[in-house]
């Protein structure tokens, strides 16, 4: 028998997630997107900022709502509430690419990578932050265990799917 392979469909239901990205957004961006319609959160899967552009909210249904543009100073901010006020002690996470806050929302950081003299890489020159919308898909792990375990031990598994379907609540479960 060979490896199964489970293939999640699409998103479920979800909570609105903006009280746990709001403490993370330069307080000029939160305020003008606290103006924005509840079901557009309802919805979210990304917010990104980029530097000179809007910000913008994509929703799960390929939809897009922007918002005010984005400054360097904006971006600044979001970091200092992303890192608590201690770039230097987060440099690792960013190093890899992202940070993960309570939630276990995820915030990609693109910029210019650089390695620090102990050889460690960290991220300079920050352009934009994409906070990633983590959720929770209820009952995910009872439709998809029967297929991916043997005898109360879970088999080899490749598990493939789109964005914000239930791969990593499959996992946690």
């Amino acid at each position: 028998m060979g490896m199964p392979v489970v293939l999640v469909p699409g998103p479920g239901p979800n909570n609105g997630p903006w009280s746990e990205l709001r403490p993370y957004v330069a307080g000029r961006l939160a305020h003008a997107l606290d103006a924005m319609p509840r079901d557009a959160f309802l919805r979210a899967r990304e917010l990104r900022l980029r530097v000179g552009r809007p910000a913008s909210l994509l929703l799960l249904g390929g939809e897009e709502v922007q918002g005010p543009e984005v400054t360097g100073p904006d971006l600044a901010e979001c970091l200092e509430h992303l890192t608590q006020h201690s770039l230097y002690a987060w440099e690792a996470e960013l190093g890899n690419g992202f940070l993960t806050i309570p939630g276990g929302h995820r915030v990609g950081v693109a910029g210019r990578v650089v390695e620090t003299g102990s050889g460690r890489r960290t991220v300079r020159d920050i352009g934009s932050l994409n906070y990633r919308i983590a959720r929770s898909v209820e009952g995910i792990a009872g439709r998809y265990i029967p297929r991916i375990a043997e005898r109360g031990r879970l088999l080899s598994t490749l598990i493939v799917g789109p964005p914000g379907c239930g791969k990593t609540t499959l996992l946690r479960d």
